[in-house]
């Protein structure tokens, strides 16, 4: 699985913020990624090695707001993702570049230049932008 799609987005809450003390964050992921797809997105997206990587799927909920107005939440896969060292991992930043080869692999380079309003990951026609203080979105870009 490409590395741009296997992540989703971080999980932003307090306690996923208390595991990041521990070197350990959560992210959504894509329903058919595996433990391996995460670690090397992970490796490829933010330059980090991953010790261990944990994986859970957080079951479908429904919930009655009024009578008969029904909220369903869709089924979702997290990954728990542990550092190797002490090395920290800025969620809200992607500090490098990353676009997707024709063959489906990821070609990594340096960004030359850093803005304040955050980065950018571009892949062919599907651009992830993180703003700091944000979740990560994804948009469709008009090319």
């Amino acid at each position: 699985m490409k590395a741009l799609y296997t992540i989703i987005r971080p999980i932003v809450t307090e306690k996923a913020t208390k595991l990041g003390d521990n070197m350990t964050y959560a992210f959504y992921v894509h329903m058919k990624a595996t433990k391996v797809d995460v670690k090397m997105a992970i490796k490829e997206i933010f330059g980090q090695e991953a010790a261990t990587v944990r994986m859970m799927i957080a079951p479908a909920k429904t919930r009655v707001i009024k009578r008969s107005v029904v909220d369903k939440r869709q089924e979702m896969k997290k990954a728990f993702v542990t550092l190797k060292g002490k090395k920290k991992l800025d969620i809200t930043k992607v500090s490098k570049e990353s676009t997707v080869t024709k063959d489906g692999g990821v070609k990594v380079s340096k960004k030359s230049e850093s803005s304040s309003k955050g980065s950018t990951v571009k892949a062919n026609r599907n651009t992830v932008k993180s703003n700091p203080g944000s979740r990560m979105k994804r948009t469709v870009s008009s090319s």
